[in-house]
């Protein structure tokens, strides 16, 4: 499978960018971490979330069994490989997040692909960065929002109309960080020639049409 990629952050309008992504066609991963807005350190968490990924990957002492439950178990190794690694990258962003006042409730987000082989590609999410793939002219998202607004969506609470303007509109419901465990979206694709994915914080997504 050939496969090019690139990554770019900008600080936009802010003082600070909270952004850190991974580009490794080595190894085929690539992801998108934003700080969490409003808490302290969140560039620390998302560096923290993209290393500890790349660090890991290789290291044949990682145990891919890691919490391993019934569901995880099916799937193949190089994707639970990737549960997890999101897994410890939490836990660790959790555990430096007690060690000073400075880093207390930092988090962030994590939107990111494993490419095997096989020709299928491992998506993973926490929060509300995104994946889309972009397939004969159609740009579909393939992640989902963990945000009050989409959670209320779901549920019917609000309409597509009243979404614009909701006061929780950014509101994210899950982050890595925020506890010492987290729930992982993840499923998984066929890849087939000439598909494009797109993996972006709301920095882009919120900003631009989709």
């Amino acid at each position: 499978m050939k496969i090019e990629a690139v990554g770019k952050t900008d600080i936009g309008k802010r003082d600070n960018n909270e952004d850190s992504f991974l580009v490794d066609l080595e190894n085929l991963i690539f992801l998108v971490c934003d700080g969490v807005g409003g808490n302290k350190s969140g560039e620390v968490a998302s560096s923290c979330a993209c290393s500890t990924v790349k660090k890991f990957w290789n290291n044949i002492n990682i145990n891919i069994d890691y919490r391993l439950n019934d569901k995880l178990s099916l799937l193949p190794q190089d994707s639970i490989k990737l549960v997890n690694l999101v897994r410890l990258a939490n836990h660790l962003v959790y555990l430096d997040s007690l060690k000073s006042l400075d880093k207390r409730g930092m988090g962030t987000t994590i939107a990111g692909i494993s490419f095997n082989e096989d020709g299928y590609a491992t998506l993973v999410n926490v929060g509300d960065s995104r994946i889309y793939r972009l397939k004969n002219g159609n740009l579909e998202q393939l992640s989902r929002d963990h945000t009050m607004a989409n959670e209320l969506l779901e549920d019917g609470e609000i309409s597509e109309n009243e979404l614009k303007d909701f006061w929780g509109k950014h509101e994210i419901t899950r982050a890595l960080g925020a506890g010492p465990t987290v729930k992982i979206d993840i499923h998984i694709e066929p890849v087939e020639k000439d598909d494009t994915f797109v993996i972006c914080s709301d920095g882009l997504s919120g900003v631009v049409p989709n």
